[in-house]
């Protein structure tokens, strides 16, 4: 298996986890969960442009479907679920510490080791991705390594 379907998987096994052991609602096609009246929207991705995560960042907006209406909300929590992101999407991080508050970041690049390792850097509060990580350790086996500092963080680019 891709490690681009890995992620596809890891994050489709959530959701469905999400269905049957948490009163959370989990919106189709959208990887969006509402879990305490709060959107908490998933963006799983091979290659992350600098450009295209700030401008997600910046316009928080997720289009929600129920049966055939659709409207516009506010996502209070999102996750960007990558292979290796870019120095600018690491940079951007460093550049607008407040978004750590409610953006997190997962690098599975490093998915096939022997011991699985997830680079992360999540300080937010939210219950679906601190939920999403437990998932990963106990499903995947996933040991995780936090982005403490911009020095490492730029380490973890090079590798």
């Amino acid at each position: 298996m891709a490690l681009a379907e890995i992620i596809f998987d890891c994050v489709e096994r959530f959701k469905k986890y999400c269905l049957q052991s948490r009163n959370w609602k989990v919106y189709e096609g959208a990887d969006l969960i509402r879990a305490k009246n709060r959107f908490h929207r998933f963006v799983w991705a091979r290659q992350l442009r600098p450009l295209t995560f700030e401008n997600m960042v910046r316009n928080p907006l997720c289009a929600v479907t129920e049966g055939v209406l659709y409207r516009i909300e506010r996502v209070s929590f999102m996750a960007f679920v990558v292979l290796q992101p870019s120095s600018g999407v690491l940079k951007f991080f460093e550049e607008e510490p407040s978004i750590q508050r409610w953006v997190a970041l997962y690098d599975l690049s490093r998915f096939f080791r022997s011991k699985p390792i997830c680079v992360k850097l999540n300080e937010t509060k939210s219950p679906v991705f601190s939920e999403f990580e437990r998932f990963l350790s106990e499903h995947y086996n996933m040991e995780f390594e936090l982005i403490a500092s911009s020095l490492k963080a730029k380490k973890w680019v090079q590798e």
